[in-house]
C-alpha cells in the first residue's frame, strides 16, 4: 500500500512550528504509516522537531528587514536557493501535499509545488495576514485561515476556509479538566512574554504587583520570565511577599492555563487561540515590532468582544498596569464576563485540527 507523504514548511518560529506539530501529530492518528517532512530554516533549531520523531530539512530563506532596502538582495539569493532545493525536495520526496504555515519559507516549497503540479494547502494562523501568504494565496490550492475576520484582508474569497488554529493535545486535554482544576486552586495570575521572554513586560508586570501587593493577597501569581531575565525577576520579588513563582521556561504550560484566571501576556496567534479555549480574561501587550503589527490586530479581536484589554508597549507603565489590573481583580463580576466572551471566540479552535485534516484528504 503507498504511504501518504506530505511536507509541511513549518518555519522558523513556535507560532509557526507548533501548529505544524499539532496537524502532523493528528494526521498520524487518522492515516496509517504517513511519511511527514517538515522543511525548515537553515537558522532554526529542529530540536522540537525531531524528539516527535518526524523527519526534518533545513532549507534556504530568510525574512525582509523592510526598514533595510538593500536586506532584499540576500533575501532574493537565499529564496532562490531555496527554491532550488524545493524542487529537488520534492521531486525525490514525491509528497501528495505540500503545507505552508506562513512563514518566509513557504515561499519556496510552495512555488515548486505549484510549478510541479503537486497539491499545496497554505494555512494563516494571524488575524492579519503575513505577507507570505498573502503572495501565496494567489497560488495555493486552499488558504486555510484560523478566523472569520481574515477573509476581508485576501482577494481569493472563493478558496478560503475558517478551521480555526490547530491545537496540541496536551493543551486541549487541559481545557477538559480546567473546570475541576480550577475550583480547587487559588485564584492565580500568569505573566509570560513568549519562549524568549519580553523584558519589557517583565520589568513592568513585577514592578506593577509589587506596587499593588496588599491587594494580591488572595492571588498567586506564575511569572515565566525567560532565560536573560530569571534571575533579575526572581530578585525583585524577594522580601516581598508575594505568593509568585518565577520560572525562566516550561514545557507545561498546558497546565499553568488550566488554573489561571488572567494572563499578561504578548498578542501572538497561538496565545491568543490558547487562552481563549480556556476562556482566560488578558491583559495583552503586542510585540511592538511584529511584521504589519499583526499582534495588535490579534489582541483586538479579543479586546473588540470584551474578552481582553490591550496594553501597548509604548504606553506601558507601572502605574498604568496596575491600575488595569486593579480594576479587574476587584471586579469579579468584570473577570467572569471576560473569561465567558473569550470562551466563545476559543470554540473556533477546539476542532480546529480535525477540521484541517478533513481539508487535506481532499488533497490526498
Amino acid at each position: 500500500m503507498k504511504r501518504t507523504k506530505i511536507i509541511i514548511a513549518a518555519g522558523t518560529t513556535g507560532g509557526h512550528l507548533y501548529p505544524a506539530l499539532a496537524i502532523a501529530d493528528y494526521i498520524k492518528k487518522k492515516i496509517e504509516n504517513p511519511d511527514i517532512l517538515f522543511l525548515i530554516s537553515k537558522r532554526c533549531s529542529s530540536y522540537e522537531i525531531k524528539k516527535t520523531g518526524f523527519k526534518t530539512t533545513a532549507i534556504y530563506g530568510r525574512g525582509w528587514n523592510r526598514n533595510k532596502l538593500f536586506s532584499i538582495i540576500p533575501c532574493l539569493l537565499e529564496a532562490f536557493v531555496g527554491l532550488i532545493q524545493s524542487f529537488i525536495l520534492i521531486l525525490k520526496f514525491k509528497p501528495d501535499l505540500v503545507i505552508g504555515m506562513g512563514s518566509y519559507l513557504s515561499v519556496s516549497p510552495i512555488i515548486a509545488a505549484r510549478l510541479i503540479r503537486i497539491p499545496t494547502l497554505i494555512h494563516e494562523q494571524n488575524v492579519i495576514p503575513g505577507s507570505t501568504n498573502k503572495l501565496l494565496a494567489n497560488i495555493a490550492a486552499e488558504v486555510d485561515v484560523a478566523f472569520d475576520e481574515t477573509k476581508k484582508y485576501l482577494s481569493c474569497k472563493n478558496k478560503i476556509v475558517t478551521v480555526g488554529n490547530p491545537i496540541r493535545n496536551d493543551i486541549l486535554k487541559a481545557v477538559d479538566r480546567r473546570h475541576n482544576m480550577t475550583s480547587k486552586t487559588n485564584k492565580t495570575i500568569l505573566v509570560f512574554g513568549g519562549s524568549q521572554g519580553a523584558h519589557q513586560i517583565n520589568i513592568v508586570s513585577s514592578d506593577a504587583f509589587i506596587n499593588i501587593k496588599e491587594n494580591l493577597k488572595d492571588w498567586h501569581i506564575i511569572h515565566i520570565s525567560g532565560e536573560k531575565d530569571y534571575q533579575l525577576i526572581l530578585d525583585k520579588y524577594k522580601e516581598t511577599y508575594l505568593d509568585v513563582k518565577v520560572m525562566p521556561f516550561t514545557e507545561h504550560i498546558a497546565d499553568i492555563y488550566a488554573v489561571s484566571h488572567l494572563v499578561i501576556s504578548r498578542s501572538g496567534a497561538m496565545t491568543i487561540s490558547e487562552i481563549s479555549l480556556f476562556g482566560i480574561p488578558a491583559i495583552l501587550i503586542p510585540y511592538p515590532h511584529a511584521a504589519a503589527n499583526h499582534q495588535f490586530y490579534n489582541g483586538k479581536l479579543l479586546s473588540d468582544n470584551n474578552a481582553a484589554i490591550i496594553a501597548e508597549e509604548k504606553n506601558l507603565r507601572t502605574a498604568t498596569l496596575s491600575e488595569i489590573i486593579l480594576d479587574l481583580i476587584k471586579d469579579e463580576h468584570k473577570l467572569e464576563q471576560m473569561a465567558l466572551n473569550s470562551r466563545k471566540l476559543g470554540k473556533t479552535h477546539i476542532n480546529s485540527t480535525e477540521k484541517i485534516f478533513e481539508r487535506i484528504r481532499n488533497y490526498i
